[in-house]
């Protein structure tokens, strides 16, 4: 585990009073990574490619776990083989995110318990791209976009809380057309999409929560 004490941490390209950059990631040989803790805080992924995560066998876990702390992608998108992240009071994408061999979770509320927003913010345009799974859950937050976002999975694409959209959403699950690639929405979840349009292309769909694109 990689973290700081006490301050707000940087990994890749940005730099914070805590920081480990992409040379530095990849001179870390593991097989899951953990990036952050419980005692750190605020956490800024920045522009981590490939070369950084190398050496890594499996997962990065990013937690900002402290209470009323957060995960923020920001200025250049981000690349990982597997990604988990958890944060105690939301995650912000601002940039792509994706994985190469495998799963992509983000969790913003881990605790589920009401902090200040709890919320997953996707910012208009972004993907979320996941070679195995996507899932993605909000649980006191929700999911919100100011614009058009794209999920793609090569296999599933889970959304486990309520999403509202001011843009077009695009969901892509078994986009590597291999089999498998299920849509699942949440029971008693909803998308709504505020009149924009909705795009679901998937092997199947479980709908246990409500579609609402008026």
């Amino acid at each position: 585990r990689i973290t700081s004490s006490l301050n707000d941490m940087a990994v890749g390209l940005n730099s914070e009073a805590f920081t480990i950059d992409n040379n530095e990631l990849a001179r870390v040989t593991a097989n899951n990574l953990y990036l952050g803790s419980a005692a750190a805080g605020n956490i800024y992924v920045d522009g981590v490619d490939t070369t950084a995560v190398a050496n890594i066998g499996a997962s990065a876990i990013i937690q900002a776990t402290k209470n009323k702390k957060s995960v923020e992608f920001i200025n250049a998108a981000s690349t990982f083989k597997k990604l988990i992240v958890q944060a105690d009071d939301g995650v912000i994408a601002n940039v792509d995110i994706s994985t190469t061999i495998g799963n992509l979770q983000i969790d913003s509320n881990i605790d589920n318990v009401n902090d200040v927003t709890d919320r997953l913010t996707i910012a208009s345009g972004v993907t979320l791209d996941a070679e195995g799974d996507l899932i993605l859950d909000a649980t006191r937050g929700n999911i919100l976009s100011s614009g058009g976002f794209n999920l793609i999975a090569g296999n599933d694409v889970d959304i486990n809380d309520n999403v509202t959209s001011s843009g077009d959403i695009v969901i892509t699950a078994n986009s590597d057309n291999t089999g498998g690639g299920l849509f699942d929405l949440a029971t008693s979840r909803t998308i709504l999409t505020n009149e924009n349009n909705l795009s679901i292309t998937a092997s199947d769909l479980i709908l246990d929560g409500t579609i609402n694109a008026g």
